[in-house]
């Protein structure tokens, strides 16, 4: 599966091995065991009230705008 556009990667649980990372949009969440990105990266960090256990959505994650190719659990931005 392909898709065009801005794609938050960020550390799912330990528990979740071997689905260790996740990638995200707006609009859906998919657990993935690595990725490899080939645009550039940038670092985002937006304090919340709640834990990120609470609402399951992370304060940090990493952030790339490109065309995401899933392949297995796998996740390749180009």
């Amino acid at each position: 599966m392909r898709f065009t556009g801005t794609f938050r990667l960020h550390y799912n649980r330990h528990g979740a091995a071997p689905l260790i990372w996740c990638v995200t949009t707006d609009d859906w969440e998919l657990a993935i065991s690595e990725f490899h990105v080939h645009v550039p990266l940038t670092s985002v960090y937006r304090p919340k009230a709640t834990a990120d256990d609470d609402d399951g959505k992370p304060s940090a994650w990493l952030e790339a705008t490109g065309t995401l190719e899933v392949v297995g659990s796998k996740a390749v931005i180009r």
